[in-house]
């Protein structure tokens, strides 16, 4: 239960709202934060301590609150037209087509792709760099900065676009102010929906937004700024390693992202090559045997001989019980380990006393191994553990293999299991019909080509850089919001 204090005046201020969660929830709270900060003196400074504003008589002439609209360029608010998506499997007729649950993805290399031909207004689809997206159905208040790699993507009518204005406001000082605690907390407090919430986009064009003096709001917009160049350097390292093994291993040009469930599935095989384990139509589709075949062709490693000791299994069952920062440790779902920043759910450890087992060490990979047949689930995709898990315990749903170092680089593996063909062979290994999972064993079979140290070591190395490119970005975010905070004379945990 929550308890509050709101004064009489508030009652008539806040359209006569007599209910009381209304006004115990962090929007409110926040709000009214907001008027504080700007109404009230600037606080004296310890002698000897940093503080983010040069003068404090600077700092305190720029306390003024702005609305949204008033920094953004003419109509630079606004949500696209609705209409009918159809999607295509040739990227020659197609364009990359990003969700509201896309848009949060680190790696965007394998969206879906929607019609040149049937897609209308297409320019005013497209995102650019700067812009700030906003989820606004389902889960509320997600946002992101777009980076160079994601410049010219179809975006979602079901995602708000935010364009600042350069010369009223910096555009990634903006971004982390709205996706700070504070800004998330209004940003959430104008949501409607009993069942599905949503957000419109003149819903938001009143957000209060704190200025600062010039200084801090550019060094803010420059930390934000290069965070966004490391992720799209990273992704770009990491396309590039999955290039080089594709090339090098002569594998064939297939369109690979099928759905589990599209049509109906007929396909021929010899008895002798029929898997003891799986009578799954699927797993014996010949995109997976050319692939297999042509991974056989050359030098090749089963999975199972590569991995460490239990080196292929899933986590245990556990009870989840929630808890605060203080007295909990975060937990990652499929979806958590795939955002650009993984936030996850804070649980209790004493609910855990095994906790640390379901932690992960650098160089382990991680493959969503459970999931339904739609086509834009996670199922089969992989994620690689480098400077990005350490404090986090990861689901039992995720399976975890664990290269054996001195087999293989578990950049190199990570490298092809992550690979369009890796992908696929990996699916080739599920079971069930609705709710999916790996066979085990099955998993243990993949082929995996071998190129030889040095061209294995190049690739593994791009893996690293990126994955190292990827965690200085997220420094970089949490830095910028430390400043933020402390601009506003603020906690991070204020709101």
């Amino acid at each position: 239960m929550k308890v509050t204090v709101t004064p009489a005046h508030a009652l008539a201020g806040e359209g006569q709202r007599l209910d009381a969660s209304y006004h115990a929830s962090p929007g409110v709270k926040a709000l009214r934060t907001l008027r504080d900060w700007a109404s009230a003196p600037p606080p004296a400074a310890t002698p000897g301590a940093p503080h983010l504003l040069r003068e404090p008589s600077s700092g305190y002439a720029a306390r003024r609150l702005e609305r949204l609209v008033d920094v953004c360029v003419p109509g630079g608010v606004f949500i696209p037209g609705r209409f009918r998506r159809i999607y295509v499997d040739d990227p020659k007729h197609g364009l990359p087509w990003l969700s509201p649950s896309d848009m949060q993805r680190a790696d965007l290399s394998d969206l879906r792709y929607v019609s040149k031909k049937y897609t209308p207004m297409l320019d005013r689809l497209r995102i650019h760099r700067r812009y700030i997206l906003l989820s606004r159905s389902g889960t509320i208040g997600n946002l992101v900065y777009v980076r160079a790699d994601m410049e010219g993507l179809i975006g979602s009518d079901d995602i708000i676009r935010i364009v600042a204005d350069p010369n009223r406001i910096p555009p990634g000082y903006l971004y982390a102010y709205l996706s700070s605690p504070l800004g998330r907390s209004l940003i959430e407090q104008k949501t409607y929906g009993a069942v599905i919430p949503h957000i419109e986009a003149h819903h938001v064009v009143d957000l209060p937004i704190p200025r600062l003096d010039a200084a801090t709001e550019e060094r803010i917009h420059g930390l934000i700024e290069q965070a966004a160049q490391l992720r799209a350097e990273a992704n770009e390292l990491i396309a590039k390693a999955r290039q080089d093994l594709v090339l090098q291993v002569d594998l064939p040009e297939l369109s690979l992202r099928e759905s589990l469930t599209k049509g109906c599935h007929i396909f021929l095989s010899q008895s002798q090559a029929l898997l003891y384990r799986s009578l799954t139509a699927w797993n014996y589709n010949p995109i997976t045997q050319r692939i297999k075949g042509t991974v056989t062709k050359g030098e090749y490693s089963l999975l199972a001989d590569v991995v460490a000791k239990d080196g292929i299994r899933y986590g245990s069952q556990f009870k989840r019980i929630d808890a605060s920062p203080e007295r909990g440790i975060r937990l990652l779902s499929q979806t958590h380990v795939f955002q650009v920043a993984p936030e996850g759910r804070w649980i209790s450890r004493q609910s855990v006393p095994d906790y640390r087992d379901f932690m992960v060490a650098q160089g382990t990979i991680l493959v969503a191994a459970q999931g339904t047949t739609g086509d834009n689930e996670l199922f089969g995709h992989c994620q690689f553990s480098h400077r990005n898990f350490e404090d986090y315990m990861i689901t039992q749903h995720i399976l975890r293999i664990i290269p054996h170092k001195d087999q293989i680089a578990p950049g190199y593996l990570f490298a092809f299991l992550s690979s369009d063909f890796g992908f696929q062979l990996l699916r080739s290994t599920a079971c069930g019909t609705k709710l999916l999972g790996l066979i085990l064993p099955n998993v243990g079979e993949i082929p995996i080509p071998r190129l030889g140290g040095s061209a294995e070591s190049n690739i593994a190395e791009k893996i690293i850089r990126g994955y190292d490119k990827r965690a200085d970005a997220v420094a970089l975010e949490k830095k910028a919001q430390s400043f933020l905070s402390e601009s506003l004379h603020l906690r991070s945990d204020k709101v």
